[in-house]
């Protein structure tokens, strides 16, 4: 029965995130429509390409970091339509890491938030730096809050913190100061843990 719970409890944090996903991505196409109408088309494909993915690794409780970085650079393009030089991603991520694992979508959630509470602009252009640090991943962006954030569901970082729950007792890292925000997620080895057998308990 504990089991049971176990796995229905993931289930549903699982699904949380593919609603999450969907409507912040609906509000990027509307900025885009309004801003660039002509790269709607080439994003909707692009769009199209990410979808395969979530369908994919929503049967999964963990990708490997090389699956979620194929992701997450389709996700960078789409961005990059909306926001031009402005956004400035960086990303250095050493080989070994790339067959560790990861939550699906834990990644890009965190690209997510940080163009979703930042502002973007030539004045201010936002600088997002995803790299290897030890044997974890860490997002780190530079630091400039809107005034006013985009709509959120307000469950993206709570969801992987979460979620990561299950598969490790390693925490989620979150680090904030006066220039910088950033979050370092372990990476899992093996194809998944067992965690039915483990003694892991929250």
């Amino acid at each position: 029965l504990e089991k049971s719970n176990i796995t229905a409890e993931l289930e549903v944090l699982k699904n949380q995130v593919n609603p999450h996903f969907l409507f912040n991505t609906f509000n990027t196409l509307a900025g885009l429509i309004e801003t660039r109408s002509e790269n709607a088309a080439e994003f909707v494909q692009c769009l199209s390409r990410m979808y395969r993915y979530v369908l994919q690794s929503r049967m999964n409780e963990l990708v490997t970091l090389e699956e979620e970085m194929e992701f997450v650079r389709s996700y960078l393009f789409i961005l990059s339509k909306r926001f031009g030089d402005n956004l400035k991603p960086l990303l250095s991520i050493p080989q070994e890491l790339l067959s560790l694992r990861l939550p699906p979508l834990s990644l890009q959630i965190l690209v997510e938030n940080a163009v979703k509470h930042n502002v973007i602009s030539a004045k201010y252009p936002l600088t997002l730096h995803i790299q290897g640090v030890g044997r974890g991943l860490c997002v780190k962006n530079t630091l400039q809050k809107k005034e006013l954030s985009e709509p959120s569901t307000g469950m993206g970082l709570d969801n992987i913190q979460k979620r990561y729950q299950f598969f490790t007792d390693t925490p989620v890292v979150i680090e904030k100061n006066s220039e910088f925000f950033s979050v370092t997620l372990p990476l899992i080895e093996g194809n998944k843990r067992d965690y039915e057998n483990s003694d892991h308990r929250r």
